[in-house]
């Protein structure tokens, strides 16, 4: 994703959870190419909060639209 896409998407997440999702930091990361990490080229979405079940299924047609993964790590929640 670009910056302006990865912008977009987050505010349709925001949107869509309807103040539902607790999130204590957000930043848009650019992540660079690389073979040994595999990481993939372009903004990244990153969130401090947990996902529940309810807010997954919000999330999941968001992701599926712009052709998107998530990760979930400890608290952190990366789109990509």
């Amino acid at each position: 994703m670009n910056r302006a896409e990865a912008s977009a998407v987050l505010h349709e997440v925001l949107a869509v959870c309807n103040g539902s999702l607790a999130i204590t930091s957000v930043s848009l990361n650019y992540s660079y190419s690389s073979q040994i990490c595999q990481t993939y080229v372009g903004y990244q979405i990153k969130m401090k909060c947990d996902l529940d079940d309810s807010n997954r299924k919000c999330i999941q047609p968001i992701l599926d639209k712009h052709n998107l993964k998530i990760d979930e790590m400890k608290g952190t929640v990366v789109i990509y």
